[in-house]
């Protein structure tokens, strides 16, 4: 055998060797996947997940008021709170809405159960996973033009607080309400719009006032109606039987409407009602009445919460606007 003959038998038994070893490491990868299959990510670890979330059909966020039914839409988003086995909070993760009923986020580690809340931007929890009440700034609505109900939507309570696992269906129940006002035979001297205040004699003497700001209605001679919409929490509103019930719209001047429900009034959770009123309205004359009656400032887009603050005393004055 000449040299030339012993060099590519050389180079051949390397190929071979080669190709050997390929068939081997592939066979070990092989038998290797076999043994040892991956591994979904351990339950509790943080894993993105998706998951469903209906809302009663008898309310079925946007708000349609024609059938009265509310329906997902982009930008929902919802609170899950998780809990461990022994029932204890462990922690809280926000789900975005995908499609239909599906919402997608990441799973609390370790947790084994959740309640699910609507809006999640909304919900402030205690360092055991509870809901905190929801201060007055959270019910702020400003409506814009007459009869739409976008404003709303984030405003409307939607609790699932049974434990439910990740792949069970969240049923969320309406926990807040809606007011729809269908007014007419309103004064054209209101003007341009700015308040709308709802308030209620919860107990005698006692009264409850609701707030809703308003942009983009003015009254005249073509135009003396307004439909309005107003979320709000039944569980701190109620009319006392033989309660006096004010309906009050501040514009360029300030008039009001009120009545007494002799039966009184329990609202409850999750329902839509309706304030139909044609009658009389009566001017308020003094801007002072709008802090006795109601704590609302002269510029009838927010409360005075302390009647006796300088700033309080000249907004009523009208030196500060």
């Amino acid at each position: 055998m000449d040299d030339k003959q012993l060099a590519n038998n050389q180079i051949k038994y390397t190929d071979m060797k080669l190709k050997l070893f390929i068939y081997a490491l592939l066979a070990l990868l092989v038998a290797g996947c076999t043994r040892d299959p991956l591994q979904e990510p351990e339950k509790g670890g943080g894993r993105r997940v998706i998951i469903s979330a209906t809302i009663p059909a008898e309310t079925r966020v946007a708000y349609d008021d024609d059938r009265l039914t509310l329906s997902w839409e982009k930008g929902d988003q919802l609170l899950l709170v998780g809990y461990y086995a022994d029932g204890s909070y462990a922690g809280h993760s926000t789900f975005t809405w995908l499609r239909g009923n599906s919402f997608e986020g990441d799973e609390v580690a370790k947790a084994e159960t959740y309640k699910a809340y609507y809006p999640a931007g909304a919900i402030k929890l205690d360092k055991n996973g509870n809901v905190l009440p929801f201060d007055e700034n959270f019910w702020a609505q400003t409506q814009y033009e007459d009869c739409t109900t976008a404003h709303i939507r984030n405003k409307l309570l939607l609790f699932d607080k049974n434990a439910n696992a990740l792949d069970q269906t969240f049923s969320l129940a309406l926990k807040s309400d809606i007011l729809r006002f269908t007014l007419g035979g309103i004064p054209q001297d209101v003007g341009t719009l700015r308040s709308l205040i709802y308030t209620v004699e919860t107990a005698t003497g006692v009264f409850k006032s609701l707030q809703l700001n308003v942009n983009g209605v003015t009254f005249s001679s073509a135009l003396d109606t307004l439909t309005a919409f107003l979320a709000f929490d039944p569980a701190v509103v109620k009319i006392a039987e033989d309660g006096e019930v004010k309906i009050t719209l501040i514009g360029d001047k300030a008039y009001k409407w009120s009545n007494t429900i002799v039966s009184g009034m329990v609202y409850v959770a999750g329902k839509r009602y309706t304030a139909n009123v044609s009658g009389t309205w009566t001017e308020i004359v003094n801007p002072l009445s709008y802090v006795a009656e109601y704590n609302v400032n002269q510029a009838g887009d927010g409360f005075v919460t302390n009647l006796t603050s300088a700033q309080a005393v000249a907004t009523l004055l009208g030196i500060m606007h």
